[in-house]
């Protein structure tokens, strides 16, 4: 794949992210996907397959009232690897226990990388 085919589907995926499209977001992923969230170095989630990317996608959804993803920089590397620098922002739908208040937003930096095969997301890891 070339630069612009990389970034329009890293485009349509963050996209996808923001407007809660999680159909559209499982279009752009293989059936292999392997995801990983990695907070302050430390691994806190990670799912193998589309279906348990869904599940967790579907979670965060109900969690969150808005979230939004602002692309601050790309690193595209042909023919399979992207990264993003991004800024994140999101609004908590409901009281957690121990945690966050419904209302209560949260801002982040962070860095999405991305794997791609047979022009789909296979390896995704979220960074922050």
């Amino acid at each position: 794949m070339n630069q612009d085919e990389l970034k329009k589907i890293i485009d349509k995926y963050v996209q996808c992210y923001n407007s809660f499209d999680i159909d559209g977001m499982m279009s752009l992923m293989h059936r292999n996907v392997y995801f990983q969230n990695i907070s302050e170095g430390k691994v806190t989630m990670s799912t193998q397959g589309i279906s348990e990317l869904r599940h967790i996608a579907e979670q965060s959804k109900s969690i969150f009232k808005t979230h939004c993803q602002t692309i601050t920089s790309y690193d595209i590397k042909p023919p399979s690897e992207a990264s993003i620098e991004l800024e994140y922002q999101g609004e908590f739908a409901f009281d957690i226990p121990n945690g966050p208040q419904a209302g209560d937003k949260i801002h982040l930096k962070g860095k999405s990388e991305f794997v791609f095969k047979d022009g789909l997301i296979i390896q995704l890891k979220d960074i922050s």
